[in-house]
C-alpha cells in the first residue's frame, strides 16, 4: 500500500505524485489553444502543419504531496478501552504509522491538535519525522473542541496541502465541530475522517445502578443501566449513521475503527485506492 502512484515521477524535486493542477509536467494530458503568453516551446508545431491553428501542450504538474493530520485532543480522547490505552494513544499510533510513510515518500507533513492548540508546522525529511513523534507523545487530551476561527487559525497556509486527514471519535457536539472539520476539507484537494470508537461504546457491557461520567463536561449522573443501554444504542446508531451522510455529502471518505483492531486493517482502509475497498475494509461499528 502506499500514498502515491506505483512509479515515481522523473523530476525528484517535484515529489512522487500526480497533481490534478495542468502544468509543466513530463507526460502529455492534453491539448488546448494557444493564448497571448504561453510558452511558444510547448506549441505543438506538427499539429499547426496540419491544422493551421495554435495548440499548447499540457500535462499533469509534478507536485509534492503534502498531509495535514488534524487529531483530535478534546477530554473524551482521554477515555481508556479494556486495555488501558487510550483513545488519542490509538490515534497517535496511526498517525506515526501514516506520517513515516508519507516521509519515506518524500511528502510533506503537518499537524494540529484541536482542543489542546498543538500545531506541528509543514515539513520533510527524517529529522521532521522525529519531530513528528515528540510531537505526538506530547499531546494530552484536554478542553473542547475549539470555534471555527481558531481552527482556521491553526492550519498552515500553504498552497500545496491537498490531503486532510482528521481523526476524532466524532462524539463531540456536531454542530461545534463539524462546521470547522467541513472547512478544513473544503480547502484541501482531498479529505478522509477516520472516526476512533472504543469496543465499550460499540458494546454496551453494563447493567444495574450506573454513575455515567461525562467526559467533556465532568458532570457525573446516576442512571439504570438496562435501560440506558437500550437507549445508548438507539442514539448511537442514529449519531453514526449521521456522521456518514455528513461526509458523504462532503465527498469525504469515511473510515470506522476501533482499539481491538487490526492496525494493519485501519491502514488498509485508509490507504486503499479504490473506494469500494476501503468501504469493504470498515471496520468498528454497530451491526
Amino acid at each position: 500500500y502506499s500514498l502515491t502512484s506505483a512509479l515515481p515521477l522523473a523530476h525528484p524535486q517535484r515529489g512522487l505524485r500526480r497533481s490534478l493542477r495542468q502544468g509543466d509536467g513530463l507526460e502529455f494530458s492534453q491539448y488546448r489553444a494557444y493564448q497571448p503568453g504561453d510558452d511558444l516551446r510547448r506549441v505543438d508545431w506538427r499539429l499547426y502543419a496540419r491544422s493551421d491553428k495554435f495548440y499548447v501542450r499540457e500535462a499533469p504538474e509534478d507536485r509534492r504531496l503534502s498531509i495535514l493530520f488534524c487529531i483530535d485532543t478534546t477530554n473524551s480522547m482521554q477515555l481508556r478501552d479494556l486495555s488501558g490505552q487510550t483513545r488519542l494513544a490509538s490515534v497517535c499510533r496511526l498517525v506515526a504509522a501514516l506520517g513515516w510513510l508519507a516521509i519515506w515518500e518524500q511528502a510533506a507533513v503537518g499537524a494540529i491538535a484541536p482542543g489542546s492548540g498543538d500545531v506541528l508546522p509543514e515539513g520533510q525529511g527524517w529529522r521532521h519525522y522525529e519531530r513528528l513523534l515528540r510531537w505526538l507523545s506530547q499531546l494530552q487530551p484536554r478542553g473542547s473542541w475549539p470555534d471555527w476561527g481558531t481552527v482556521q487559525s491553526m492550519r498552515p497556509n500553504q498552497d500545496s496541502r491537498n490531503h486532510t486527514l482528521v481523526l476524532s471519535d466524532f462524539l463531540d457536539d456536531h454542530h461545534a465541530q463539524l462546521p470547522s472539520v467541513d472547512w478544513l476539507w473544503n480547502v484541501a484537494a482531498r479529505g478522509s475522517a477516520v472516526q476512533y470508537l472504543l469496543p465499550q461504546e460499540l458494546d454496551w457491557q453494563f447493567g444495574g445502578v450506573l454513575t455515567i461520567v461525562d467526559p467533556e463536561t465532568g458532570q457525573r449522573i446516576k442512571t439504570d443501566g438496562t435501560e440506558l443501554k437500550r437507549q445508548y444504542a438507539a442514539r448511537l446508531q442514529r449519531r453514526l449513521q449521521q456522521l456518514e451522510r455528513h461526509v458523504s455529502r462532503q465527498g469525504v471518505r469515511l473510515i470506522r475503527a476501533s482499539s481491538d483492531t487490526s492496525p494493519r486493517d485501519v491502514l488498509q482502509a485508509i490507504l486503499a485506492q479504490n473506494r469500494s475497498v476501503g468501504e469493504r475494509l470498515l471496520v468498528g461499528g454497530p451491526t
